[in-house]
């Protein structure tokens, strides 16, 4: 399938994509003159639509948009299907022959949902943990059990470790849904005494599906064959940003989604170091790494958006400046003031966890930290709440 040839799949699909073509005077041949597919476009036409398709589909519930209701996303059996044989290709690779163990612990989400088949079709016996148990039974499943190969997320990961109670050797580790630079992949490879080289960060977005992946043949990541991505600079897309970093925000067209409309689709991932290369005699797009999220959420074992957290301190702490950071497994809001009371921190965090339960239950079962909520000075604030530390 050629670029125009998607072009059309998807405005039949989506009509209101096709419109807002005619709408732009634009005829599809070049893409770099196609419109950005953004939050606010998808917030407007698809996240809380009511599709209408003929064929089966799959859906999927993500954090909310600052319209206050959750996303949906949709995947058709072909979309669902080309998901699962990308992502079982590249952990087949990476694990080998002779791992007949896996655990997944992911919380919640499309990775989640399908990481059973992908280990039972590898002929694994497979253990989920359920995200809603408290982090006691997560090490006893894991102490029990001993995988061979174990999926789950850098928080979450952090967490176990830090209670010093895990006693099981996984070969191999495999990361997804948080940033995991290659000093924390050594750090944990150090702490089950395996080679960094065991340990797998998957890259992927919930809208997309499989994005890349690190290979460390090359050291660094891999997109996905079927993908067409590219990187903009950040003030390209948002102006007003002061963002002065090497990092731009990574655009993704893909030839394998039907039921989303993925033609320069924004992922507002802060990219470094995009290029394209030669790799086994094959054209690869590659990058150094990911930053973290430049736009309106934050990642807390699920995304929080910064909508919430917005809602949250207006109706709690109006006309405090605010910026948000995180440490120690859980999230922290830094608010330029003196003192907050007791009952005002219970307050916000009240707010945002009734907006995310999913989250709630994380920090009820010890997965991820609490959220905390800290004094800082005036100037301590830095300027773009939006830029995730990275």
């Amino acid at each position: 399938m050629n670029l125009e040839q998607l072009i059309k799949q998807i405005g039949d699909t989506f009509p209101w994509y096709a419109q807002l073509l005619r709408e732009n005077k634009v005829d599809g041949r070049r893409l770099e003159d196609l419109p950005l597919v953004t939050e606010d476009l998808l917030t407007q036409y698809y996240y809380h639509a009511e599709h209408r398709f003929s064929d089966p589909y799959h859906s999927y519930l993500t954090s909310g948009t600052t319209s206050g209701k959750r996303k949906c996303i949709l995947y058709s059996d072909n979309d669902e299907r080309i998901y699962l044989q990308q992502r079982m290709n590249i952990i087949k690779d990476f694990c080998g022959e002779g791992l007949v163990r896996a655990c997944a612990d992911l919380g919640t989400g499309h990775a989640a949902a399908t990481a059973d088949e992908i280990f039972k079709e590898m002929g694994c016996n497979v253990e989920l943990i359920d995200f809603t148990w408290p982090i006691e039974e997560h090490i006893e499943v894991l102490n029990r059990f001993k995988p061979d190969i174990f999926l789950t997320m850098p928080m979450i990961l952090d967490c176990l470790i830090a209670t010093g109670k895990l006693d099981f050797q996984p070969k191999k580790i495999i990361v997804l849904g948080d940033v995991a630079s290659l000093a924390w992949q050594s750090k944990v490879a150090d702490y089950f005494h395996i080679k960094s080289q065991h340990v797998l960060d998957l890259f992927g977005s919930i809208e997309i599906g499989s994005i890349a992946f690190y290979n460390h043949a090359l050291g660094r990541y891999q997109f996905d064959p079927y993908l067409l991505p590219e990187v903009l600079p950040v003030q390209s897309i948002y102006p007003d940003a002061n963002y002065r970093g090497e990092g731009g925000i990574l655009l993704i067209t893909s030839f394998a989604r039907e039921y989303f409309p993925a033609i320069r689709f924004v992922t507002n991932d802060l990219i470094e170091g995009f290029r394209q290369e030669t790799h086994h005699g094959q054209t690869v797009y590659t990058y150094k790494r990911c930053l973290g999220r430049f736009a309106s959420e934050f990642k807390h074992g699920e995304k929080i958006s910064l909508s919430d957290i917005t809602d949250a301190m207006a109706k709690n702490m109006p006309y405090h400046r605010f910026d948000l950071d995180d440490h120690n497994c859980g999230l922290v809001i830094r608010i330029a003031t003196s003192s907050i009371t007791p009952q005002i921190i219970k307050a916000i965090k009240h707010d945002l966890l009734s907006h995310n339960p999913d989250i709630a239950q994380m920090i009820a079962s010890g997965l991820v930290g609490d959220i905390r909520i800290q004094c800082v000075d005036e100037k301590q604030i830095t300027s773009n709440i939006s830029k995730r530390r990275y």
